[in-house]
């Protein structure tokens, strides 16, 4: 396949080994006439598409081989105007960095925003933050982890996050020290029950499960929950979408997980909407309606249930537990406690570095104990501000 693009002349297509040792160049960004792009959470590859509806033994969820695939879960957002062309200048430095050379002219004339899509927001100033190893006189770029840590500072109800994976101490550490609180905001996060790959579940699974386990010793740790979502018929949902909402005020759709890996060594890309920016006024009605249908579409329920339940109790969680039950719906995350090898390799951060040059430092100078230290000490200088 690789092949027949490189020999096709309308295709023109490239390997990138622009960056370091390890890296993965992970963002997820399309950009068409340098003015309408696409950022999110989904590879352009197999075994991506499903509905919203996530059927159970859907014949049209298979691979090209015909093999099925398990349910998808997955969101991006589709943005036109100045950011659009920004995404476009983020892409063609990419794109310098991998061939040497500029990109070719390839503007369009105008939006042609798809006629079938209803925008969500219009008018609205939207952030690009980004995750940039240093490489090749390139300075390291971290947004990523301080908007994490920011919104998680920021928070005063509650933080939804669906992600795929939840192994950054520093992130951890922040949310278990706004529960230490005395009337701190809920935390809900969505996530798939295993990571996808042997490697991965190595890595990912376990730090999971340690890093939950000590924020639950929090003043109030049970304001945090981790859910996984399952079909009618209880096969559980793969959960690859990297989203947050943060008060009903914020947005935040992305390629970045919340792992070591997106906060300083792989390239990621994510934008966001924060109706506290004067240009966004007024917009924190279609955010909220866009976080009760995420939470409908998990539970098997309609999303004005899910806002009536979130007013009658005044909690998030409780909104959620009011409305889990049989079939589709949420999943308590299971937290049984690592084996010794797993948490091994979790604790000392073995296959999820956090940059270039902790891959290559002594065990004993790495892993979850340093990194959680650090998480705190940032929301204690945030809130003291």
């Amino acid at each position: 396949m690789i092949a027949r693009w490189k020999l096709t002349r309308s295709i023109s297509f490239r390997m990138d080994s622009a960056h370091p040792f390890g890296c993965s160049h992970h963002q997820k960004v399309a950009v068409f006439d340098d003015h309408l792009a696409v950022c999110g959470g989904i590879d352009v590859a197999a075994r991506r598409w499903d509905t919203r509806d996530h059927p159970d033994a859907d014949p049209r969820r298979t691979d090209p081989d015909g093999k099925p695939y398990m349910p998808w879960h997955d969101s991006t957002m589709i943005l036109a105007g100045p950011v659009g062309n920004a995404l476009a200048e983020l892409g063609n430095e990419r794109w310098q960095r991998a061939t040497k050379k500029p990109l070719r002219e390839v503007k369009g004339d105008g939006e042609n925003w798809p006629d079938a899509l209803e925008p969500d927001f219009f008018g609205v100033d939207v952030a690009i933050s980004r995750t940039r190893a240093e490489y090749d006189g390139y300075e390291e770029i971290r947004e990523i982890e301080r908007l994490y840590l920011d919104m998680i500072a920021a928070a005063r109800r509650f933080i939804y996050f669906e992600n795929q994976y939840f192994t950054s101490a520093r992130i951890a550490a922040a949310i278990a020290e706004r529960l230490n609180e005395d009337d701190p905001p809920e935390f809900v996060m969505v996530m798939p029950k295993t990571a996808d790959g042997w490697l991965e579940q190595m890595a990912m699974d376990a730090a999971r499960v340690q890093l939950v386990r000590e924020i639950a010793k929090a003043k109030h740790g049970d304001r945090l929950r981790v859910y996984v979502p399952h079909t009618a018929g209880g096969d559980p949902i793969y959960v690859h979408a990297k989203t947050a909402i943060v008060d009903d005020r914020m947005i935040r759709v992305g390629s970045a997980n919340m792992n070591n890996r997106s906060m300083g060594l792989d390239s990621e890309c994510d934008v966001t909407i924060d109706a506290a920016l004067p240009a966004n006024t007024g917009i924190e009605p279609k955010i909220r309606a866009l976080r009760e249908s995420l939470i409908a579409e998990h539970l098997g329920a309609e999303p004005a249930m899910v806002g009536r339940h979130h007013e009658t109790t005044g909690s998030l969680i409780g909104a959620i537990e009011a409305l889990r039950g049989d079939g589709r719906s949420l999943e308590l995350l299971d937290l049984t406690k690592p084996g010794p090898f797993d948490e091994y390799i979790a604790e000392h951060e073995l296959l999820d570095p956090e940059s270039p040059d902790a891959m290559f430092e002594a065990i004993p100078e790495r892993g979850m104990r340093k990194n959680w230290h650090k998480g705190k000490a940032w929301i204690r200088r945030m809130r003291g501000r």
